[in-house]
């Protein structure tokens, strides 16, 4: 049968209906429709926070046992020449507290720690002159680079000196200890030990004579130094 120009119409028309819905196809499958996706976020990880190195506190200094030791001969003409149980007590926290201040600025006090400033701020004038370099490393002028440390409490044992009732020195022997933590989580102990002669000094009281030892961390010792 011959074709008419009405059926070459309508088969011009199925061609274009099927080329229009194969366009279509494509386009929702094509990689420009996969960019309107919301994109992929992964689960974040958690992030561990590291525990905070524990600071030093500040040392604190008590008086376990006190003693009046006379300067002179008195006694023996039958007289008591022992202060008064007031100013022993008085004299001995006063020397106390200064020990307590100077641990503090030589070992805990970031500015201060392991330099001559402790040290300076605790002796007479004679005293510090008086030092050896052995001396000034026993009361702490030594650096360390300290990431943290522990401190504990202090223990002293007072020996208050008077001549005839007026109190002119009192000596503390005391140990003080401290777990020093360097960068590297390794702990090491710190003691000073030994004994320390006060004297008034205005409102204060200064140590006009010292017999400390130090011991410091083995790992952080100059070469060839010997523990005292």
């Amino acid at each position: 049968m011959p074709t008419t120009w009405r059926s070459r119409a309508l088969i011009g028309l199925a061609v274009a209906a099927t080329v229009f819905a194969l366009v279509f196809v494509m386009r929702a499958l094509s990689p420009a429709q996969e960019l309107t996706q919301a994109p992929y976020t992964p689960t974040p990880t958690p992030t561990v926070t590291a525990e905070p190195i524990p600071q030093p506190g500040r040392f604190s200094v008590r008086i376990v046992g006190r003693q009046s030791q006379p300067m002179d001969t008195a006694r023996i003409y039958g007289r008591d020449p022992q202060a008064r149980p007031e100013a022993v007590r008085r004299a001995s926290n006063g020397a106390a507290k200064a020990l307590e201040r100077y641990l503090n600025q030589a070992f805990v006090q970031p500015r201060t720690r392991f330099s001559d400033a402790a040290y300076r701020g605790l002796l007479t004038s004679k005293a510090a002159d008086s030092l050896s370099r052995e001396d000034q490393r026993a009361l702490g002028a030594h650096p360390l680079p300290l990431a943290g440390g522990i401190t504990q409490p202090v223990q002293a044992r007072a020996i208050v000196l008077q001549d005839r009732g007026d109190v002119v020195a009192v000596s503390l022997r005391y140990r003080a200890r401290m777990a020093v933590l360097f960068d590297d989580g390794t702990r090491e102990p710190l003691v000073q030990r030994g004994a320390m002669v006060f004297v008034r000094a205005g409102d204060t009281w200064r140590a006009d004579m010292v017999d400390v030892r130090l011991r410091r961390p083995q790992a952080r010792r100059d070469a060839g130094e010997e523990s005292p």
